[in-house]
């Protein structure tokens, strides 16, 4: 999407008052792939961690907390 505003902000309808086809075909170029790709079917992932992951996005956790936030953020690169 961010590209298909990009392509219609970032060039001219016109050029010496003719209609500017290549403007055009790049669009209709990233229409296709939002098609394509908007036909493509979701495959639900039912294992734990997409169970937990889904959970977590309908009803995410904020942690207001500088000071934990700060000690969750070093332990996580402890772990790595």
């Amino acid at each position: 999407m961010k590209d298909l505003l990009f392509t219609h902000d970032g060039n001219k309808t016109f050029i010496n008052g003719m209609v500017n086809f290549e403007k055009f075909k790049l669009i209709a170029n990233q229409v296709r792939q939002i098609v394509a790709l908007k036909s493509i079917p979701y495959e639900r992932d039912d294992t734990p961690r997409g169970k937990l992951t889904r959970e977590y996005v309908k009803n995410p956790v904020v942690i207001m907390d500088i000071a934990k936030l700060t000690s969750m953020a070093n332990e996580y690169q402890n772990q790595s």
